[in-house]
């Protein structure tokens, strides 16, 4: 291998970890994924809370990366207990030209070093340090994810373990590192990271529960799951956030099937399943006739009943458009909720025809609402209810709901 390949390779690999740092790192702010979108205005702003640590990072000297293929076979134990090295795999994808991805491996033996306190090790890179979770046999464990990440959040300083435990309606394994200092890259972002690393559960319950919510010690109202982003590394949760946690709720969900789309309901905010149909059916089965003859609800595939508690983000509903997921928090939605969120999911799917620069020229002089004006998606799935279910908002408040002209043609043009 010649150096500029081994160069390259080392470019790369950097690349790569700030990548995966930003799709990983999470805030009281739900994940910034162009999937995900809230019904309701924009979250406060938090102050955190700053524990008193005093953290020391070593300096480290990295050996050369290799390539191999993502068949090659590794050795059976990844950590080297008497030359404190780990061997990495850091995953990386390359177009093939046809809408795939190839898979490339980069395996990298690098010094770790311990944690006080913890079974864990910390990998440090250019200022950059990533905990890193060994299994019984030394192996290195891998995130769950799309990319099979070695780490879940970058910290700038060593991090350390705190002492504290977060409250929780079930028994919560919970191990907290805290570290303090400023991203050089990003010097607006906050210097604080908290990462968390907990038990997994069975298939990600605990106790027969799911979480639904989680809270701060800086707020008395909750934030969403979703916003917690957590994920699985073996049999444990990773997560991040910019502020100490507070709280984890679980709770039983329990789901039925209606209209071939599935609702997941908390056990203990709806009686029975005629109770969930008494709060949901009419307003879903009008947003449903509404589309009748058109595709527009067929990406829909799930819908989560979470409340019973006030969430921070002051959200009513948001959606995971790609996946059809439509997260709702409140007991009985309405109309607007329903065919809005519909809206994301139809627009958000990986084969949908909506061309986003089209739609922000179109609502830079075409008003549809107010809430419409927070970005092009919330435009769009403003404009979607209108269309097919907003005729009495247009009729009794014509000051604050309209439908232009070239906004119904273009939405005409997808389901005429």
């Amino acid at each position: 291998m010649t150096n500029s390949t081994k160069n390259i390779l080392r470019v790369l690999s950097i690349v790569l970890i700030f990548l995966i740092v930003s799709t990983c790192s999470s805030g009281d702010d739900m994940a910034d994924y162009s999937s995900q979108y809230e019904v309701t205005g924009p979250q406060t702003s938090t102050t955190n809370t700053t524990p008193s640590t005093t953290n020391t990072t070593p300096s480290t000297t990295n050996t050369t990366p290799t390539t191999e293929s993502a068949s090659t076979n590794v050795s059976t134990s990844d950590f080297n207990s008497e030359t404190n090295m780990v061997l990495l795999r850091i995953y990386m994808y390359e177009s093939d030209g046809s809408g795939g991805e190839n898979e490339i491996i980069i395996t990298e033996e690098v010094p770790v070093f311990d944690i006080e306190g913890s079974t864990h090790k910390f990998y440090t890179n250019m200022g950059a340090t990533q905990l890193i979770q060994l299994d019984e046999d030394g192996n290195v464990i891998y995130g769950e994810d799309e990319r099979d990440s070695y780490f879940q959040t970058t910290h700038f300083e060593v991090p350390v373990k705190l002492d504290f435990q977060v409250t929780s309606n079930v028994e919560v394994n919970m191990e907290v590192y805290y570290s303090n200092a400023q991203d050089p890259d990003n010097p607006d972002k906050p210097t604080e990271v908290y990462e968390y690393i907990w038990d997994f559960g069975d298939n990600g319950n605990i106790d027969g529960k799911s979480i639904v919510a989680w809270r701060t010690t800086e707020y008395e109202q909750y934030t969403t799951p979703f916003a917690l982003f957590p994920v699985k590394f073996g049999g444990k949760y990773r997560s991040t956030s910019n502020f100490p946690m507070s709280e984890i709720v679980y709770k039983q969900l329990l789901s039925m099937e209606y209209e071939n789309v599935e609702f997941r309901y908390e056990s203990d905010l709806y009686t029975s399943e005629q109770d969930v149909l008494d709060n949901i059916k009419v307003n879903f089965d009008q947003s449903l006739s509404d589309m009748a003859g058109t595709n527009g609800p067929n990406n829909l595939s799930v819908i989560n009943l979470f409340g019973g508690r006030e969430y921070f983000c002051g959200a009513e509903a948001f959606c995971v458009g790609n996946d059809g997921f439509i997260n709702i928090f409140v007991k009985t939605p309405d109309l607007y909720i329903f065919s809005h969120e519909i809206g994301h999911t139809w627009s958000l799917r990986e084969d949908s025809p909506v061309n986003w620069t089209d739609w922000e020229d179109i609502q830079v002089n075409n008003f549809v609402s107010d809430y419409g004006l927070t970005n092009v998606y919330e435009y769009f799935a403003d404009a979607f209810f209108l269309y097919f279910s907003g005729q009495l908002e247009l009729e009794d408040f014509p000051d604050q709901f309209k439908l232009p002209d070239l906004v119904k043609e273009k939405l005409d043009s997808y389901f005429q």
